[in-house]
């Protein structure tokens, strides 16, 4: 049987379990939808009971996939109760969960609840540890650090974290990659995460999954609104993707790489200058590969089922 855990309505798990179903292949998606019950103990193991009465022993899952997200208890038992007792619950819950993923980390499968939430900038000098470019980048609060460290350079300002997203008034927000001035900073300010702007050729999109690469080029620099942060989407002028092949010291590096870092998969984003240097921008363990799969003809929804049933 294969387990998977992921968000509700996540269309890369739905394509990848339309493939699960046409293969006849015995599964089970949790998500918070489908919250379980637990039955553990140090001499029979593992069993859970979702909300639609499905029983699952751990001993009978043979794969297991990580999307995203995590287990959800049915059952809560503290109602209109102090705040400390409710966050003690929530962390009586995570422990639980933890518990769980890691009687799961010894299956065969894919990705990991435990490196899901990677520090981007930390990736960064991992990357360049392995011989990857990467572009010049600060982080600080001062207006003073960032004209000393870029000088005249042009230079953008991205998030720390991940992408902040927000639905309002049936409208979706989120933030994007942004080219800055610094002279118009303000002396001080919340620390921030400053770039070099690099000049590109084109940009790449790499699914990674267990040794294989699945690229594709993105060509950005034909339409002004995508040239900073191919995310503004023109839907009158989209952009051009193609299938693309890394040269192979580029994927002997990202394998370094993603050794180092623990991943199994994830999604890679390159961008490629007009002398040809290739400079790695961050890695998404939880990524979406649909564009790449649909635009490259990759099939990756395939490819990720065969994976989890072999």
């Amino acid at each position: 049987m294969i387990l998977i855990v992921s968000n509700n309505k996540e269309k890369s798990t739905s394509d990848v379990i339309e493939w699960l179903l046409y293969y006849g292949v015995e599964f089970e998606l949790i998500s918070k939808t489908k919250p379980i019950t637990i039955n553990y103990s140090n001499r029979n193991g593992i069993e859970i009971k979702t909300s639609n009465r499905k029983t699952i022993n751990f001993k009978d899952v043979k794969s297991f996939w990580y999307r995203r997200g995590k287990f959800y208890a049915a059952n809560k038992i503290y109602q209109d109760v102090t705040n400390y007792i409710v966050n003690h619950e929530l962390e009586e819950w995570n422990k639980i969960n933890e518990l769980l993923m890691l009687f799961l980390k010894a299956k065969k499968g894919i990705g990991s609840y435990f490196v899901n939430d990677i520090n981007k900038n930390y990736v960064l000098h991992i990357a360049s540890t392995v011989g990857l470019k990467t572009p010049k980048t600060l982080i600080t609060n001062s207006k003073k650090d960032v004209i000393a460290f870029f000088g005249k350079e042009r230079i953008i300002n991205k998030t720390i974290a991940d992408v902040m997203s927000l639905k309002e008034n049936n409208k979706f927000y989120t933030n994007k990659t942004i080219e800055i001035k610094a002279k118009l900073l303000s002396t001080n300010f919340y620390p921030s995460l400053f770039q070099e702007l690099l000049e590109k050729k084109y940009e790449l999109r790499v699914f990674y999954l267990k040794g294989m690469f699945y690229s594709c080029a993105i060509f950005s620099q034909s339409n002004e609104k995508t040239m900073i942060d191919f995310r503004n989407y023109d839907y009158q002028k989209p952009n051009r993707y193609v299938p693309f092949s890394l040269p192979v010291e580029i994927k002997k590096k990202l394998e370094l790489l993603m050794k180092k870092i623990k991943l199994d998969t994830g999604s890679i984003d390159i961008i490629v200058t007009p002398a040809n240097e290739f400079y790695f921008l961050e890695v998404n363990p939880v990524g979406q590969f649909g564009m790449v799969s649909t635009t490259c003809n990759y099939y990756l929804e395939k490819v990720i089922a065969e994976t989890l049933m072999n």
